[in-house]
């Protein structure tokens, strides 16, 4: 349920070629040296992204961040590339640290909930998605998330509420498919309480 939304800036390279006679025997040529800037690094990690090459976004952001190391977005963004390759550690690092840095990031704390659900921390999960909603309380992933953890927690009750919650949210929100897969969810677990009854 990880979403990307992607910006990115189309930035025109110059090349000024100089004209003249060169004396190869009076100089010695000069590396050409192409400077990237924290910007065009994160919109070429994005893009790669876009593209499925994790590790290269991963290599971009990580250059940006030695440059501007204190962008919580590129954090955000280098942990979610590392959350798709399934490097827990390395994603939990990155989405605490844009965290830190942008308390009010919702979908950090969504996704770093995730990571925790996929390391059965159910409890660190829902704490996450607890941060979420209290933030942005139309958040219908963190609803759908916190169903999920509340689920394999053995908690139906409050798992019926946040996948109903969920569900109203998407349709409101025109995602159909989502929608559609709220609702599945509320009737698996409606089964086995309609049949005990």
């Amino acid at each position: 349920m990880n979403h990307i939304h992607k910006t990115v800036a189309i930035l025109g390279l110059a090349a000024v070629l100089g004209g003249g006679a060169i004396s190869v025997q009076a100089q010695t040529p000069q590396p050409i040296l192409i400077t990237q800037n924290a910007e065009d690094l994160f919109s070429q990690g994005l893009e790669k992204m876009e593209k499925g090459d994790f590790k290269g976004a991963i290599d971009d952001f990580s250059k940006s961040l030695e440059i501007k190391p204190n962008n919580a977005e590129t954090f955000y963004y280098r942990g979610l590339a590392q959350d798709l390759l399934e490097e827990n550690d390395k994603a939990l690092e990155d989405y605490s640290e844009a965290i830190r840095l942008a308390p009010e990031n919702t979908y950090a704390y969504n996704n770093r909930g995730t990571v925790y659900a996929e390391l059965k921390d159910y409890q660190k999960a829902i704490q996450d998605y607890d941060r979420a909603l209290q933030i942005d309380v139309d958040n219908a992933n963190a609803y759908y998330n916190r169903g999920l953890a509340n689920s394999a927690l053995g908690n139906p009750q409050s798992a019926l509420t946040d996948f109903q919650k969920a569900a109203d949210l998407y349709k409101t929100q025109g995602k159909t498919q989502d929608y559609e897969d709220a609702m599945n969810r509320l009737t698996e677990l409606q089964k086995p309480q309609s049949q005990s009854r």
